[in-house]
């Protein structure tokens, strides 16, 4: 009985992973939020795909951006219970603190620098709520991310002296440089040494920052944005920019940059080419490990990056959430746990279309990604979270197909992302 047992199972696990390679989603939307996401049908040479039922009204999407706040209130309490931070102020004291600043225009600015008043005031106020935060005592990256992205469209809304228009403010896997000598990172890449004998490396992607989205005059507007300080930062060129004047946007036929540093320092999971070329050298610049390494789940690729930021702009808490009274649900779905997500791999065509509208936004195509990130987690959201997919196409006409990690791993070996559509579905 239990060999028996055992053969159904190897034999059940095999049929999903064959038909799991190749397999194309197309999506029966029942509460017409999905929008534009390629065919909504399955078309008639289509030999292997799956239908993904949608039936969250727009309220309901828009409550997964909204309903974070506990995120706030818990890592708050974290840090202020932490030895290494005394986070004292409340969710509440914090947002009417950023109101003060937003109001009166509390910044200390450099030299005159940024420009305030002739600023947007999404801007503005998102200045606010990183200053508040700082005030309170959020001094990384990554806590600034769990507080001040967890809150921002919660604040947007609960304050009543902003109106904004299509306001987002969402996380953006990236990397910054770090000191050798006092990093805590876990990975230290691509080791530049500068005069004064310091040497400076790649912090893989674990520096936070946001992509900031918003509105005005019928015009979309996106932004790089700092979560750690309201005004200027010494890593970076100032904190709130646009993605082409970015550090991030460096080019990497330069050798040092404007103000020191080095461009394959800074890097975010949207400046497709620069960081497919740093992962495509082969030197773990990135913290990727090395291209042809373990075929297992131990290193992510820049597709992970895309596909975890292209999810957190549906939901910034992804797999995990809370119920009403606070209490954290499905908190050990992560790698580190042993409780699998599934990886994520992007085709140059594709990744090349999202990183166009981050230089050239329109409304219609940020509708596009948004939706482009409603399928994901809709599909994960059925079909598993340890769902491996594969992403090509464009943002105006993507395709997504289920795969496996072997495939993955063997075209990420082979550097083939100009061939992912016909190697997923061969």
């Amino acid at each position: 009985m239990g060999d028996s047992d055992e053969e159904d199972t190897e034999q059940t696990e095999e049929e999903t992973t064959i038909q799991r390679n190749g397999e194309q989603y197309f999506f029966q939307d029942t509460a017409g939020t999905m929008g534009q996401l390629g065919e909504q049908s399955a078309p008639t040479e289509a030999k292997d795909w799956q239908e993904i039922q949608n039936e969250l009204t727009e309220d309901e999407w828009q409550e997964k951006q909204t309903n974070d706040i506990e995120r706030v209130r818990r890592e708050r309490e974290l840090a202020r219970q932490s030895a290494n931070n005394g986070i004292e102020q409340t969710l509440e004291e914090m947002l009417q603190r950023a109101e003060e600043i937003y109001k009166n225009q509390e910044f200390n600015l450099w030299n005159g620098e940024p420009n305030i008043e002739n600023e947007d005031d999404e801007i503005t106020f998102t200045r606010s709520l990183i200053k508040a935060s700082q005030e309170a005592g959020v001094d990384t990256s990554g806590l600034a991310d769990d507080i001040v992205s967890n809150m921002a469209e919660y604040a947007e809304q609960e304050l009543d002296f902003v109106n904004f228009d299509n306001f987002k403010l969402s996380t953006l896997p990236s990397t910054e440089t770090l000191r050798s000598a006092q990093s805590t990172s876990s990975h230290r890449g691509g080791p530049r040494e500068v005069s004064s004998g310091a040497t400076y490396k790649n912090s893989g992607f674990g520096h936070m920052p946001a992509l900031l989205q918003y509105e005005k005059e019928g015009e979309t507007e996106v932004k790089y944005t700092e979560l750690t300080k309201a005004t200027w930062p010494n890593r970076f060129w100032s904190t709130v920019r646009d993605p082409e004047d970015s550090k991030y946007r460096a080019s990497l036929d330069q050798d040092t940059m404007k103000n020191g540093g080095f461009p394959e320092h800074f890097v975010t999971a949207l400046d497709y080419s620069k960081a497919r070329e740093l992962e495509l050298r082969n030197e773990d610049i990135l913290g990727f490990g090395p291209n042809d390494g373990p075929a297992d789940n131990d290193y992510e690729s820049l597709g992970d990056e895309i596909g975890q930021f292209l999810t957190e702009l549906v939901d910034d808490q992804y797999v995990t959430g809370y119920v009403e009274d606070g209490e954290e649900i499905n908190q050990d779905i992560n790698r580190q746990d042993g409780i699998q997500v599934g990886g994520t791999l992007v085709s140059d065509e594709f990744g090349e279309s999202l990183e166009e509208y981050v230089t050239d936004p329109d409304p219609e195509t940020r509708e596009y990604v948004e939706n482009i990130g409603r399928g994901i987690y809709t599909i994960r959201q059925e079909q598993g979270w340890d769902t491996d997919l594969a992403i090509t196409g464009t943002v105006e006409n993507p395709e997504i197909r289920g795969t496996t990690l072997e495939r993955i791993n063997e075209i990420r070996a082979d550097q083939a992302y100009d061939q992912v559509r016909q190697r997923v579905a061969e």
